[in-house]
């Protein structure tokens, strides 16, 4: 389920790719993973150098004064105890500080060869396959052919250059180790996760099924248990319950080319008011050119971690400009979006699927050369119009769905209201 404000393709999306974060509504990145950036036209980055995806070139720089609270964290005059969240970000803001006193300097980045608006392919994925790929094959396969139902171009057979790599887990302070589970004994509890590196490459630490079970009572009970306790004691047991987290941070720090990073998946449980069920997460902890072997992991609440899997893949970025390459050899032109539209100009000398970078919804319509066209469903997210060889002009329009409809009911609901006005002004006077 997702948050029903929100479009529900993003969120499939979002699911389908292990999103490190757990909202659709409020997603500000896709965890600098450059594949998913490129497929989401992202043309520019910014932030810390350290932290930047392969392929983009710093274009400028901007100096952001460090606020007051700031300059106390690194005059060191606040003793407080803080979280490890605030933890991690004092860290961040003093090594910052001892680059530059005036303030966080943030890179502007910009890839040159960014995927435009609207791009092309020339086979597909059928959906089928698609959803028997796992995280990784999915993430390179939807720059290669398009994700679709059904169509009538070639199908793609993708490449997969990912590599998954054995690991060790070694648990450090407050950690211990079981089948599948991962218990924090204290808030703060760290293990190590080694392995064998890849060169030139970017990290990513997967895990399927991910759920965080907070100290409490609740989970000691199966549903069927809990619906069958008396209500008294569901009610003990959740008032005791409620001061215990519902949310939760997992930390990944890792010596990349000489830079500590440090990224994070967050968690939500049942209890929280924006749990949608998504339990599913990857996070890519950095992009080296030196083989990382290591990283260290940080559990920021107590409690249990369980998984069905956890998996190290490592993700050469040799051929993502090549398959960028390929989905612009033919580009559309004059492309305008204004109001509720979006209009563009192409010319083909083969028949393409022309993908345009905007979430598919229920409002969207098309048309092609003026006449209606079937508007698709592409790569989970998009909208996609299957096109001949020539010269096509397209339009696509949005409405809201069911304005017309609310109109009306609004309209009806004003002129009865109206008439039961009139009616009462008539039976007092009567």
């Amino acid at each position: 389920f997702f948050f029903s404000l929100a479009n529900g393709y993003v969120s499939q999306f979002l699911d389908e790719m292990y999103s490190n974060r757990p909202y659709e509504q409020n997603f500000q990145d896709v965890n600098g993973r450059s594949f998913l950036m490129k497929l989401l036209s992202m043309k520019y980055f910014v932030g810390l150098e350290k932290y930047l995806p392969d392929g983009y070139e710093k274009v400028n720089e901007v100096i952001i004064p460090y606020d007051e609270d700031e300059k106390k964290k690194i005059e060191n005059v606040q003793g407080e105890e803080e979280s490890l969240g605030e933890e991690i970000k004092n860290e961040e803001l003093l090594e910052e500080a001892q680059e530059n006193q005036e303030g966080h300097v943030i890179g502007i980045y910009e890839d040159e060869d960014a995927l435009p608006l609207a791009y092309t392919y020339d086979s597909y994925i059928p959906r089928e396959t698609y959803e028997e790929m796992n995280v990784m094959e999915r993430q390179q396969a939807v720059l290669q052919g398009v994700v679709l139902e059904d169509s009538s171009l070639p199908v793609c057979e993708p490449e997969d250059e990912s590599v998954e790599v054995s690991y060790t887990i070694t648990p450090l302070e407050n950690c211990e180790l079981f089948e599948n589970r991962i218990k924090a004994k204290e808030d703060n509890a760290t293990c190590l996760l080694t392995f064998e590196g890849v060169p030139n490459s970017e990290l990513y630490i997967a895990f399927d099924n991910l759920r965080y079970l907070e100290v409490n009572r609740r989970h000691k009970y199966t549903d069927e248990e809990w619906a069958a306790l008396p209500w008294k004691e569901r009610r003990t047991y959740r008032i005791r319950d409620e001061s215990v987290a519902n949310q939760a941070d997992i930390y990944f720090e890792a010596d990349l080319d000489g830079e500590t990073t440090r990224k994070s998946i967050f968690l939500i449980t049942n209890r929280n008011n924006f749990y949608n069920g998504r339990h599913n997460f990857m996070n890519m902890v950095g992009y080296s050119e030196e083989p990382v072997t290591s990283v260290l992991v940080t559990f920021s609440e107590k409690g249990s971690y369980k998984y069905d899997d956890l998996s190290v893949y490592f993700q050469p970025t040799d051929k993502l400009d090549s398959y960028a390459s390929e989905r612009m050899e033919d580009t559309a032109e004059n492309l305008s979006i204004e109001n509720n539209e979006i209009s563009c100009q192409i010319s083909l000398d083969e028949p393409k699927a022309l993908v345009f970078a905007v979430p598919y919804g229920d409002g969207w319509t098309a048309t092609v050369d003026g006449e209606e066209a079937e508007l698709l469903n592409a790569n989970t997210m998009f909208m996609a119009l299957e096109l001949s060889p020539g010269e096509h002009d397209i339009q696509l329009h949005y409405t809201t769905p069911y304005i017309k409809l609310g109109l009306v009911l609004t309209v009806f609901g004003l002129l009865l209201l109206a008439g039961c006005v009139v009616f009462e002004k008539k039976r007092r006077v009567k």
